[in-house]
């Protein structure tokens, strides 16, 4: 599997918020985690070098959160593409075309915000700040 992983840590700030109401903390967090992945992989599907001829290997950039919202996954999905891992990394005479990576360095910014933002918004349901 090709995967590049969104992680958020040093986030101590939120321990307090998870033993005070878990489920609220988790849903800001996954909520957070899903547009940062889904950000990443709109930029990895429509910016590539590889020439597309099916749409399958722009449709198997897929993610996954996990479900205390801190770590989220954007990877190809082998089912719909074998040969994405291939093309990601590179195999033989072909370079690798890194595209998720790519799309992660090219929103980095905005993903740290998206990931504050949640952040912010679940202390501030938690402790109303």
């Amino acid at each position: 599997m090709v995967s590049v992983e969104i992680e958020t840590k040093g986030l101590k700030q939120l321990i307090a918020a998870y033993l005070i109401a878990p489920e609220k903390t988790r849903q800001e967090l996954r909520r957070g985690m899903g547009e940062a992945t889904a950000l990443v992989q709109r930029g990895a599907r429509s910016s590539h070098r590889f020439m597309a001829q099916s749409g399958n290997l722009e449709r198997s950039v897929s993610t996954d959160i996990s479900s205390d919202g801190l770590k989220g996954e954007i990877f190809v999905d082998r089912g719909q593409a074998i040969y994405g891992r291939r093309i990601h990394e590179g195999w033989g005479t072909w370079q690798p075309d890194r595209f998720i990576d790519q799309s992660m360095e090219r929103n980095d910014a905005e993903i740290h915000q998206i990931l504050f933002n949640a952040i912010s918004r679940a202390n501030a349901r938690v402790f109303g700040n």
